[in-house]
């Protein structure tokens, strides 16, 4: 192709006389495409000319190049024309993503067309065939074989046919709607990193929106799940990010014997680096009474205490990128060595207990809301040892929840409905 395209550039000087003097400067570039979301689009990216001076052109001559495996060329304009890709003056070789120009002045009267700023040359129609994540480049060859950089002929008045200086290609691109991304910072700050220019957002856990969620950030608090987020671009392209899954602390139980506290958890989509496990005695203020490294899925501790009364647990995950979140809270009570924990936390149907109790009894198991309103209860017999309690909650709304067991002890946790 390089030497058809050779030969012919070579006529064409001869037959126009074009010599080496050096008179003009200019700059030509292609178009930018930005927000290209769908297969099959078709973009039009013109060839442009920039600080031309209105020097008449007569000719010009050069190679466009572009990836095939992104872009398809559709078509050619020139001067709002179509142009066949077997003319004469346009060499074309499509597997390698490369075409050659040798366009003349219509005219070519030796007055030439009025080139002003930001005149298209030429307009290349291409197709997308797909979408990838950036720019796919479309550039100029400016290689020093002489049939491959580009040259513009121009008329002089005196000096008759000229070849203006090179002075500069820039090249185009066509820019692609990508999934957006998701950072996470804090506890459990999400904030959406969108591709493009955004217009709308919504977030979403396991799938499904998440009601009111439709800024830039979202904080999950201690809901764990599979959290995506949708983006409405400015031109009508819309794309979902990956699943982000934070760190999910599953069955995370305690039970007071033998003057020690038994902790135990397991992990799924753990990312974490470690685990601080954490006392205290009034449910706010906690300390960290040691490390566990994360080694695994589950996971066990004992603390050995001469507290009484109530004692409260909870772990505090340290994730590898640095980022931090907690676990809920494990009640103990340690006088009467009577606890108990609840999972899944938190729980979109059946809400299961495990309490540990020192003896037999009958205790009333309530579901209340923040206000102190019951909506759930029933009486549970305990045997001396541990015991499992569950029953069904689909039907609450989402929302904040405590569970109260009532006996010699009265006990409560809070919990998650989503």
């Amino acid at each position: 192709m390089k030497k058809q395209f050779t030969q012919l550039c070579i006529a064409m000087a001869i037959l126009l006389g074009i010599s080496t003097a050096s008179k003009a400067q200019y700059t030509l570039y292609l178009d930018s495409i930005n927000n290209i979301c769908t297969v099959g689009t078709k973009v039009d990216v013109s060839i442009r000319t920039r600080n031309f001076n209105n020097i008449p052109i007569l000719t010009y001559q050069g190679t466009v190049q572009y990836d095939t495996a992104v872009l398809a060329l559709d078509s050619i304009y020139y001067s709002g024309k179509s142009i066949a890709l077997n003319d004469n003056s346009i060499l074309s070789d499509t597997v390698a993503g490369q075409l050659g120009f040798l366009w003349n002045d219509p005219s070519l009267n030796q007055t030439g067309q009025k080139a002003v700023d930001a005149s298209p040359l030429a307009t290349l129609r291409f197709r997308i065939k797909k979408l990838i994540i950036g720019n796919s480049s479309i550039y100029f060859d400016t290689t020093a074989a002489a049939a491959i950089s580009w040259n513009i002929g121009y008329y002089d008045a005196t000096l008759g046919a000229v070849t203006a200086t090179n002075t500069g290609h820039l090249a185009g691109y066509v820019n692609f709607v990508s999934q957006p991304t998701i950072s996470k910072s804090g506890a459990s700050l999400l904030t959406a990193v969108p591709s493009g220019v955004p217009s709308t957002y919504q977030w979403n856990l396991n799938g499904n929106a998440i009601s009111g969620a439709t800024s830039s950030t979202y904080n999950f608090g201690t809901v764990s799940g599979s959290y995506t987020v949708t983006v409405n671009y400015s031109n009508g392209c819309t794309a979902t990010s990956a699943p982000l899954l934070p760190i999910i602390v599953t069955q995370f139980n305690g039970f007071y014997k033998a003057g020690a506290s038994h902790l135990s958890w397991s992990t799924i989509n753990s990312n974490a680096a470690y685990f601080n496990v954490q006392r205290s005695v009034n449910g706010k203020d906690f300390v960290t009474i040691n490390q566990v490294n994360s080694v695994g899925s589950a996971y066990s501790f004992s603390d050995a205490t001469n507290e009484s009364g109530k004692v409260y647990y909870r772990l505090q995950i340290v994730d590898k990128d640095g980022g931090i979140s907690y676990s809920n809270i494990v009640t103990l009570a340690l006088s009467s060595a009577t606890s108990f924990s609840i999972y899944p936390n938190p729980v979109r149907s059946t809400l299961a207990l495990q309490v540990q109790s020192s003896k037999n009894e009958v205790v009333t198991v309530q579901v209340v809301d923040l206000s102190g309103k019951i909506l759930h209860q029933e009486q549970s017999q305990l045997s001396a040892g541990l015991n499992n309690i569950s029953f069904n909650v689909a039907s609450l709304s989402r929302g904040n929840y405590v569970v109260v067991v009532k006996g010699s002890n009265v006990l409560q946790q809070q919990f998650i409905k989503y």
